[in-house]
């Protein structure tokens, strides 16, 4: 259908401008084909409800060639006219099971009190809005029409983010699987391609996509939250999760089978297609193309057929298989033994290897990125060699505390196209080992990232060999070493030698003022982090020069620093993030101007330093980009919220001020954070004032996601405020036994919430604890004692 807008000329005040507008037009193909056309009128009394009128042309069939797209489109005027009465079908209100933002945004418009228009659209809006608002309008057959109109409507009038949206969704997966012989979507076509793989999911906000699988999931009975877009399925013994599953390497979002029982669950499932390529269907939608299985093997998987690999493991890119009780070999075993399985990540965490099944699988592959850690290989170490010797697909390896030899790395790095290392040795043997069998390689390394972490080693100076051959490198990271003197001479060289480097993190170093004054100037460095992981602090002695401009991120860690040198960091015009943790400023007398430098840095951390020369300077005042802030056990003088410089209410998104002292003026000042996201007051001390007291003007009531609460002692009050946050989805919290009694007249309701809550006195029933919250609409409840 040809996009086309039509506007009407029609003013009541013919010295107004003509205020005919479209609010939402928009064409997208779909895999519905729509042959009606369904007209609607409505009207807007006030700023409280909307009335929407029987259709002018029900359902009537186009006399064009058959369309091919869902269309809504929105027009509206002024117009003294009033509809009559007898014609009227629905009202919107402002309060519904479920509201949208397109109706809201006309209630709430700037306009005249009365105003009327027209809807055209193809599918029967009064039956989705009546359906949202009240879920019993849901038949018990629902067919395939009801259902796209369901989707289309939660599209084009983009409904708000709630945890209604995905009751409302379960409750039609429930429907449709609970009648598979009866509903008309029981087609060869939708069994084996899913029950929503006839509707266009691409163009739905990705909030929406999330809220459909979770409406699936839930008919499930399967306990899940997501976490940065991460989809974590949990047990019911098992709620929390360890986020470094997730690899900042592997570039896909993630499925994380976090507990045994849950994988048994969804194995059961899944043995019904309508299940299996509906939850296959929705992966793929939200992008999800790695699969963590975690906590997963005990005595009774030796039973097990694992139809889940047979079935799912295909539509993954990455599979992570993490901490075992047992060995690992069932679940290789099987993936083994698969035809169409296509990855191109593997990771093996915590496991053990006692077969040659691994290598058998993984040479059917066509890997792009292998990672062990803490991996024991109880099988001939010629297999590993073999197999590491013969790949040349490998673009990333990470290895960490793997007790194997390394007298593969000879071979492997002279045939290989890695781009990409890291190495993280447990011991100080296997760490000197490495470095032998390094200091022997003549081959030039095309090498992009080395990361390596080291038992505590001193680097000995023929180390720099290896780094000699490794000319191409763009970021370079110690860890857990050192670094003095005696190397500086040559890894100067070395590092002079690599024109691309632009990331490059140091620990431990002792070194002259000169070799830092190099590391500060070298030509193309964008990240500079340098960390001193010993006692006394490194002092950075050198005198004013001028930093090479390139630097945009710069963390000092545990070091001291002249002002004169902080001066100068703060003239890096691309400077974009600073990083002084744990630091100390040594103030020098009769210093030069104190006029900083700070307009465009955007993150800031001064975590732990004493920083006490800028009493007198306001930091704070001068740092208008500001997007993220911290000064957890900030070394300063109180209040010094109340500097924030006022750009900071619509930038900062992200603001942690743990183990501080919080004042009423603080209060005053961050409740004017129109964009916080992330709001850390762990370990906080409230004088003489109270979290609740940001009062009912606090401007991120609906921005704020992440809160941490832990370790503050919180009133009756405080767990009633707290239900003003529509939008939190993190929430931790300490409790203390009199707080439940409290908190049982002051019901608190967080759509879509992930509680952590520590419980410091142990009479306290930690499941009535995570019932009392589910009741009252929390998502998930995470819990520990101490």
């Amino acid at each position: 259908m040809k996009n086309s807008v039509g506007l009407e000329k029609c003013t009541r005040n013919p010295k107004k401008i003509n205020i005919w507008c479209l609010l939402l037009y928009t064409s997208i193909l779909s895999y519905g084909v729509s042959a009606n056309k369904f007209v609607y009128l409505f009207e807007k009394f006030e700023n409280t409800k909307i009335k929407i009128y029987s259709e002018l042309l029900k359902g009537i069939p186009s006399i064009e060639k058959k369309e091919e797209f869902d269309f809504f489109n929105v027009y509206y005027t002024i117009d003294l006219k009033s509809f009559d009465s007898k014609d009227h079908v629905y009202t919107y209100e402002n309060k519904g099971f479920i509201g949208f933002e397109v109706l809201n945004n006309f209630l709430n418009a700037n306009i005249s009190e009365y105003i009327n228009g027209k809807i055209e659209c193809s599918f029967e809006l009064v039956y989705f809005l009546k359906l949202t608002s009240d879920i019993s309008y849901l038949p018990y057959n629902v067919n395939k029409n009801q259902f796209k109109c369901l989707f289309l409507g939660l599209k084009y009038l983009r409904a708000i983010d709630n945890k209604n949206i995905v009751k409302l969704l379960g409750c039609t997966f429930l429907k449709i699987c609970s009648n598979q012989n009866t509903t008309d979507l029981k087609k060869e076509e939708v069994k084996y391609e899913g029950l929503v793989s006839f509707i266009n999911l691409t163009e739905l906000d990705f909030y929406l996509r999330k809220n459909l699988i979770s409406g699936f999931i839930n008919i499930l009975m399967i306990k899940h939250i997501f976490y940065e877009d991460n989809l974590i399925l949990l047990g019911n013994n098992n709620l929390n999760f360890d986020a470094i599953l997730f690899n900042e390497h592997i570039p896909y979002k993630n499925l994380l089978i976090n507990d045994y029982e849950v994988f048994c669950t969804l194995e059961n499932f899944l043995s019904n297609n309508y299940y299996l390529n509906t939850f296959k269907f929705l992966l793929v939608e939200i992008g999800i193309k790695s699969l963590i299985i975690n906590n997963c093997l005990n005595s009774e998987t030796i039973s097990k057929k694992f139809y889940f690999f047979s079935q799912m493991a295909h539509i993954f890119k990455s599979i992570i298989i993490s901490n075992f009780q047992e060995s690992s070999e069932i679940i290789i075993y099987e993936l083994s033994k698969g035809n169409d399985i296509n990855i191109e990540y593997f990771t093996l965490i915590n496991s053990i290897i006692e077969s040659n099944y691994l290598f058998s699988f993984l040479k059917k592959q066509s890997l792009k990125g292998l990672i062990f850690n803490n991996v024991i290989m109880n099988v001939y170490l010629s297999c590993f060699e073999n197999y590491m010797n013969s790949n040349d697909t490998l673009e990333y390896i990470d290895f960490k505390n793997m007790e194997m030899g390394v007298s593969w790395w000879i071979n492997f790095s002279a045939i290989s196209n890695i781009l990409c290392v890291i190495l993280d040795f447990d011991s100080f043997y296997l760490a000197n080992n490495f470095i032998k069998e390094c200091s022997n390689i003549g081959l030039k390394l095309d090498l992009c990232y080395l990361e390596l972490w080291f038992a505590g080693l001193k680097i000995p100076l023929e180390f720099c060999n290896f780094l000699s051959h490794c000319k191409s490198l763009k970021t370079l990271k110690f860890f857990n070493c050192f670094l003095d003197k005696k190397i500086e001479p040559n890894l100067y060289h070395v590092l002079e030698s690599m024109k691309g480097l632009e990331t490059l993190f140091l620990q431990n170093i002792h070194f002259s003022d000169k070799f830092y004054e190099f590391l500060f100037q070298k030509k193309g460095i964008k990240m500079l982090q340098l960390k001193n992981s010993c006692f006394p602090r490194e002092i950075l002695r050198f005198e004013i020069l001028n930093f090479h401009k390139s630097i945009t991120h710069l963390i000092l860690i545990n070091i001291k620093i002249s002002e004169h040198i902080l001066i100068e960091i703060f003239k890096l015009k691309d400077l974009k993030v600073l990083s002084l943790k744990f630091c100390g400023i040594i103030s020098i007398k009769n210093s030069i101007s104190r006029n900083f430098i700070y307009k465009n840095i955007q993150r800031l951390n001064l975590s732990g330093s004493d920083i006490n020369i800028f009493e007198s300077n306001h930091i704070l005042t001068k740092l208008d980009n500001l997007e993220s802030l911290h000064l957890s056990y900030f070394q300063f003088h109180s209040c010094c919220l109340t500097k924030l410089s006022p750009m900071c209410n619509m930038r900062l998104k992200t603001l942690s001020y743990k183990g501080n002292s919080l004042y009423v003026n603080d209060l005053n000042r961050i409740k004017h954070l129109a964009t916080i996201e992330k709001l850390n007051f762990y370990k906080c001390k409230f004088i003489e004032t109270s979290f609740y007291k940001l009062g009912s003007e606090c401007r991120f009531f609906n921005s704020l996601k992440k809160l941490n609460l832990g370790c503050v002692v919180l009133g009756a009050e405080d767990f009633h405020y707290l239900r003003n946050f529509k939008k939190l989805k993190y929430l931790q919290i300490s409790f203390h036994a009199i707080h439940l009694v409290e908190i049982k007249f002051n019901l608190i309701s967080l759509a879509k919430s992930r509680f952590t809550a520590k419980l410091f006195f142990k009479e306290i029933d930690s499941e009535e604890l995570s019932e009392y919250f589910k009741e009252e609409g929390v998502e998930e409840v995470c819990k520990w004692s101490i």
